[in-house]
């Protein structure tokens, strides 16, 4: 038992958290901050880190490689991060070899004079070619041989003296062929070879292709293949149709006949991109945010505020697997239950400060039914309520905005058990029945409106939702036709400034409307003459 929990402790320590890895890189020379770190695994370039408990964490090794690498990549060879995404996705040996070929790479061509200029972009051109697959398949680090390449450079390109002086003089396409060979497993790796063609018999001719034109023949290769997959759909549909074959039916479709309530899977993922778009989209247009434990306003900039970014899409492909029904479609199709969250600091005189307020906008889904029968139609209760805020961890000292948006709408239980503490205001947020707008349960922070953040209804479209519904109403058809103010603001469920802003709005192109009171009620009326 001592020597198993000895080795569990050694493993643990393999494993560093966002904060060291911060110190660790700014110690080796490429310091990489807690918010970079985020930004990495929100873009795709790094995987999400592994959990111990519940702290996110990365093997050391590993990481302080993967982030050598991409300070390499990014500060010293002047790669794009669509590049540097491609090449990690593709890394599948360990990343100490991707960091040594690029330190090679840059100290021994780059940094140093041994080469000239145009010299040195050709090398790094080729070299990322090959390890993104732009020329050839993607290869390892350990595949790429620099030494190849710099002889094809050095020994059968010139300089030659001009008139603006010293011009080098890549070498011709038809003197020179770069091959690329890749032998059995047992051989070892891809060989790189340089020819001078007419030396060796086995070299074939290769005719010269301009880079323009390869472009061209390549965009024309796409499109041929392209029409030739639509002729194939529809010969299949047509072969479906008669008979001749079966065609699988699509995964993400209904498994049963659609209930007038159902919510499909594309609409439901199509609600949750929605709410989260707009969530994020208002959240970057504040300038600060109050904290209700303090009472004061703190600042919003990149140096105070840090976003994150999940989602629940290992669960639901282990509830996949578990129905025998993995498939890459349906994951592609369904709601993953993703979460955007900000972390608000407090600003200090060198570097951030504490954690002083956390707004989260996330979503929820009935899964079970959407795996089941590719439709939801439960509205989420109470318990969905509790499995999202216990997710949240909830910290003394620490205000909660939260905003818990369900793509099947919610419970009348669950309207009425919305959490309620003294650090944490809650929303729950729905699709209202008019399909138009939305709907807001719990307690409206009225201090700063930051709640207004879960309404993915904007004012603008809030207005233009009243005078539409003032305009087709039967009641002010109608000379002398009236609503009394009050009941429209409790049928629209909007504020009334918003209400009465409308309607100002509306009298202005109509001058047969008015705002008069009547019975002790203020009510909007169409004049009789």
């Amino acid at each position: 038992m001592e020597k198993i929990g000895r080795l569990l402790k050694e493993e643990e320590q393999r494993f560093i958290g966002y904060s060291e890895i911060e110190s660790r890189t700014t110690e080796l020379g490429f310091p990489v901050s807690v918010r970079t770190l985020r930004f990495y695994v929100d873009e795709g370039i790094l995987p999400p880190p592994n959990k111990v408990g519940k702290k996110p964490v990365y093997d050391e090794d590993w990481i302080l490689n993967i982030l050598l690498s991409i300070h390499i990549m990014k500060t010293r060879l002047n790669r794009s991060l669509r590049e540097i995404r491609i090449i990690l996705g593709h890394l599948t040996e360990s990343p100490t070899n991707l960091a040594d070929k690029l330190s090679l790479l840059y100290e021994e061509y780059v940094k140093s004079n041994t080469l000239k200029p145009v010299q040195r972009d050709w090398l790094i051109e080729t070299v990322f070619d090959r390890l993104t697959g732009k020329v050839g398949a993607p290869c390892q680090p350990s595949e790429v041989q620099l030494m190849d390449f710099v002889s094809a450079i050095e020994e059968e390109g010139q300089w030659k003296q001009t008139d603006k002086g010293p011009l080098w003089e890549p070498p011709p396409s038809n003197d020179v062929h770069i091959e690329v060979r890749q032998k059995n497993e047992k051989d070892g790796p891809i060989k790189v070879k340089v020819r001078r063609r007419g030396s060796d018999p086995e070299v074939p001719e290769v005719k010269a292709v301009p880079k323009a034109k390869a472009r061209e023949a390549y965009v024309e290769l796409r499109e041929k293949q392209k029409k030739q997959r639509v002729v194939k759909a529809r010969q299949i549909k047509r072969e479906a149709v008669e008979g001749e074959i079966e065609v699988m039916p699509d995964i993400t479709e209904p498994t049963e006949p659609l209930p007038e309530d159902a919510i499909t899977l594309l609409e439901a993922r199509s609600r949750e991109e929605f709410f989260l778009s707009r969530f994020e989209m208002e959240f970057e247009q504040l300038e600060e945010i109050l904290n209700p434990i303090s009472e004061k306003l703190l600042p919003l900039s990149q140096r105070t505020c840090s976003p994150l970014k999940r989602d629940h899409s290992a669960n639901i492909i282990q509830q996949m697997k578990a129905r025998h029904i993995y498939d890459r479609e349906l994951l592609d199709a369904i709601p993953l239950e993703r979460a955007s969250e900000y972390h608000v600091y407090k600003k200090g005189f060198f570097g951030r400060g504490e954690l002083q307020v956390v707004v989260t906008g996330l979503t929820l889904s009935p899964i079970d039914q959407f795996l089941d029968k590719r439709y939801g139609q439960r509205p989420l209760g109470p318990s969905d309520i509790q499995r999202a805020i216990s997710e949240l961890v909830i910290q003394d000292g620490i205000f909660y905005y939260v905003g818990i948006y369900s793509t099947t709408g919610w419970s009348k239980e669950a309207q009425f058990h919305v959490p309620r503490e003294k650090n944490l205001i809650c929303n729950l947020i729905e699709k209202a029945e008019d399909d138009l707008s939305w709907t807001l349960h719990g307690q409206q922070d009225q201090r700063n409106q930051v709640c207004r953040l879960f309404d993915p209804e904007t004012d603008s479209e809030k207005l233009q939702r009243i005078k539409i519904y003032l305009r087709e109403s039967p009641k002010l058809s109608l000379k002398g036709g009236h609503i009394v103010i009050q009941n429209l603001v409790e049928d629209l469920h909007l504020p009334v400034a918003l209400v009465r802003q409308a309607i100002e709005q509306l009298a202005e192109d109509d001058e047969e409307l008015m705002i008069t009171q009547a019975a002790g009620f203020e009510i909007l009326k169409r004049r009789r003459f």
